[in-house]
């Protein structure tokens, strides 16, 4: 990744980005609700972007009561790429077969273990980084040293783990298996669940990520099944077998809240994490990704609410979802039921993330420039944008996953990909007010006032509530857990348990809604930058550039 380090230069091309709200998002619900009313958002849980997705319930959405700040300078490049997370100042980065700790400040090295077999991504509690791929190892997050380690016989590499309240939950082989967080020690075993309409007796799980919430674990399972289990038992709560278009094609995506489950079966163009372990799979976006059908699932019994369409998985708090669809980002709150919907070119809109009271999203158009944007989470207005130029990449192909990937963390988004891991960070103070004044009065928008919505932006057309309501009810036949465990030590101190599986051995089978804003902007930019802001902010930053020596590394 080719950057230029003048903190100075970047600075000034961004401040001429921020606030160019010259459109409005539309907005839907109940009636024509103006894109000033705002979606009374309930904050993650999460403070930190701390394991795969950022957060357990691999929601991609941090807690804040502020906007997340516009990426002004370039604090600090790290010649390695990988997956990143982020705790108590320090940044974790996975790259190959190890492990990085770096200072968020300043990127310095802080440990390096390149001898622990990592794959995936990393998860951070407490004082402990848990890393999985060729075994689950937990790592003292101060020094690097191996706190305990536990080997398993696989053949394939072990997912990223999912760590919650002292106990970690990996698929191996097929199996989900529960550990104790403080010493690696087996707590369950679990090798499948029974699903009705499945050929095998028993559905072996898929060999992703796992959810955790509610004191309860969601798994995908044989080719079209979701499971939630309890966590402390490992027993089946429920079970849901939904046909979709895409279900035993590419890898399901699990994204679960408080109330709510979100599961769907993404093909090329979603997530493509199949064992956790290739780079070139990681939050795997395609070029030529379609929509699927992503199914909302009541999260304590698994009845299916909605069906909804999405590319990627999407972000969620506990009241709104934000996805991004073939012709936008849609975002729409249970609460309130206001929703919005930013266009732009067809397939040009990435996974988003949201921090705090910002939906944080990339964009790269086929035939325009990419750039990330910071859109307001209750209207759907423009915060700030960044042109991905500012950074070296000014090829559209470049800025998609899974060439780049995305993690916010603490006023800071990394980009991690081309070789380099790049920390942006703003200007000002985090959480300091960006646009002088109150925040609801930015850009002279008022958003308590739902008559005052700029009519800007009426090519965009408003969007309803896609869901379709149903009381059709998860099947719950279950088998028992394992929970024997035979756990040896080996010389070099790591832990090999030798359960196999035996006697699941003969189990471990492989197992349209309307889109109402199709709007392709044929400038490339989206619905609600259609100029200035954006166009002035690159040209300074490329005349700047070209004035500046070919290497600042001295700078």
């Amino acid at each position: 990744m080719s950057l230029w380090p003048r903190r100075t230069v970047m600075a000034l091309g961004a401040s001429l980005v921020i606030g160019s709200f010259l459109g409005a998002a539309k907005t839907s619900g109940g009636a024509h609700a103006k894109s000033t009313v705002p979606m009374a958002v309930t904050s993650a849980d999460a403070d930190h972007w701390t394991s795969y997705h950022g957060t357990p319930g691999n929601t991609a959405a941090l807690s804040d009561s502020s906007r997340f700040p516009a990426p002004e300078t370039v604090a600090w490049e790290y010649e390695q790429d990988g997956d990143v997370v982020v705790a108590d100042g320090t940044v974790y980065l996975r790259t190959g077969a190890g492990v990085h700790a770096l200072s968020a400040s300043d990127g310095s090295i802080q440990w390096v273990r390149e001898d622990v077999g990592a794959d995936g991504t990393p998860a951070v509690v407490d004082d402990t980084v848990y890393v999985a791929g060729d075994r689950v190892t937990a790592l003292d997050a101060d020094s690097g040293d191996t706190i305990w380690s536990m080997s398993f016989r696989t053949n394939g590499k072990i997912p990223s783990p999912t760590v919650v309240d002292g106990s970690i939950y990996v698929v191996v082989d097929g199996a989900l298996r529960s550990l104790d967080a403080d010493d690696g020690s087996p707590q369950w075993r679990r090798s499948g669940v029974d699903l009705e309409r499945q050929d095998a007796d028993v559905a072996s799980f898929v060999s992703i990520p796992v959810a955790v919430a509610n004191d309860l674990v969601y798994a995908a399972v044989g080719d079209a099944g979701f499971v939630a289990l309890d966590a402390e038992s490992g027993e089946p709560v429920w079970v849901v077998q939904e046909e979709t278009p895409s279900r035993g094609e590419g890898l399901p995506s699990i994204v679960a809240t408080e109330d709510r489950l979100y599961v769907a079966w993404l093909g090329d163009g979603g997530d493509s994490d199949v064992d956790d372990g290739d780079d070139e799979g990681v939050d795997g976006d395609s070029d030529e990704g379609e929509e699927e059908v992503c199914l909302v699932l009541d999260a304590n019994d698994g009845a299916v609410l909605e069906r909804v369409e999405l590319r990627f998985p999407l972000a969620a708090t506990d009241t709104v979802r934000v996805s991004a669809e073939r012709h936008g980002v849609y975002a729409y709150n249970y609460e309130t039921d206001h929703s919005w919907t930013v266009g732009g070119s067809m397939d040009a809109w990435g996974r988003p993330s949201i921090g705090g009271r910002t939906v944080v999203v990339p964009y790269h158009p086929a035939d325009g420039d990419p750039a990330i944007f910071g859109v307001d989470i209750e209207t759907g207005l423009e915060q700030w944008s960044l042109p991905l130029a500012a950074v070296g990449l000014e090829d559209p192909h470049e800025a998609r996953w899974p060439d780049l990937t995305y993690a916010i963390s603490d006023g800071t988004v990394y980009l991690s990909g081309h070789g380099s891991l790049v920390a942006l960070e703003p200007a000002t103070e985090v959480g300091a007010d960006q646009f002088g004044g109150d925040e609801d009065d930015a850009a002279g928008v008022d958003t308590m006032d739902g008559d005052e919505a700029s009519d800007t932006d009426d090519e965009h057309e408003s969007r309803p509530n896609e869901g379709v309501a149903s009381d059709e009810s998860g099947d719950s036949d279950t088998t028992d857990a394992d929970h024997s465990s035979n756990a040896t030590e080996t010389d070099d101190g790591t832990r090999e348990d030798d359960t196999d599986g035996a006697a699941f051995d003969d189990t471990h089978q492989k197992t349209d809604i309307e889109n109402g804003s199709s709007n392709d902007e044929e400038d490339g930019t989206p619905g609600f930058t259609v100029g200035t802001g954006l166009v002035s902010g690159g040209l300074v930053l490329e005349w700047l550039r070209r004035r500046l020596p070919a290497n600042n590394s001295e700078q």
